[in-house]
C-alpha cells in the first residue's frame, strides 16, 4: 500500500510536469509563429526589400487597445486575426455551409459530365448530332455551371 501510494504520487507529479512542459512548448511555438509573421511583414511590407505590388495581400485594420489621457484610441494597428465570417453570413442568408454547397456543386458537375457523355455516346452510335447542336449543349452546360457558381 505504501509503495502504491508513492507510485501514484510520482505518477501525478510526472503527469503534471509533462502537462506543464507541453503548455510551455505551445506558448513558445505561438510566440515563434508571431515573430516569423512580424518578420515576414517587415520583409514583404510596403517599405520592405522584397515588396511586390502584384502579391499584395488585403490588409485589415482595427483600433489599438491603447488609450491616451482622454480615453481615446488613436492608433490603427493591423488585424492579424481578421475573419470574414463567411460561414455565418451564408447561414444567415439560408445558403447553407460551404460543405453543403461543395457537395451540391459536385453533384451538379457529375450530372453535367453524365449529360455530355450521353451526348457523345449518341453521336458515336449514329444518332448524328451536328456540331452546332453539340456546341449549343456544351455552352448550355457551361452557362449552368457559371450560374451555380454565382449563386454560391
Amino acid at each position: 500500500s505504501h509503495i502504491v501510494e508513492q507510485w501514484h504520487q510520482r505518477r501525478r507529479s510526472d503527469q503534471q510536469r509533462i502537462l506543464t512542459l507541453a503548455k510551455q512548448r505551445r506558448i513558445h511555438q505561438i510566440h515563434v509563429e508571431h515573430e516569423w509573421r512580424d518578420r515576414e511583414k517587415y520583409i514583404n511590407g510596403e517599405r520592405g526589400p522584397w515588396w511586390n505590388e502584384k502579391i499584395n495581400k488585403e490588409r485589415h485594420w482595427k483600433l489599438s487597445d491603447r488609450e491616451n489621457i482622454h480615453r481615446m484610441r488613436c492608433k490603427l494597428i493591423e488585424n492579424n486575426d481578421f475573419n470574414k465570417h463567411d460561414e455565418a453570413s451564408r447561414l444567415r442568408d439560408n445558403l447553407g455551409i460551404d460543405s453543403i454547397d461543395e457537395s451540391r456543386q459536385s453533384l451538379l458537375e457529375e450530372s453535367l459530365k453524365n449529360k455530355s457523355l450521353l451526348i457523345q455516346q449518341e453521336s458515336l452510335r449514329g444518332n448524328s448530332i451536328d456540331e452546332q447542336e453539340f456546341l449549343a449543349v456544351a455552352n448550355e452546360t457551361q452557362s449552368l455551371l457559371l450560374e451555380e457558381k454565382e449563386k454560391m
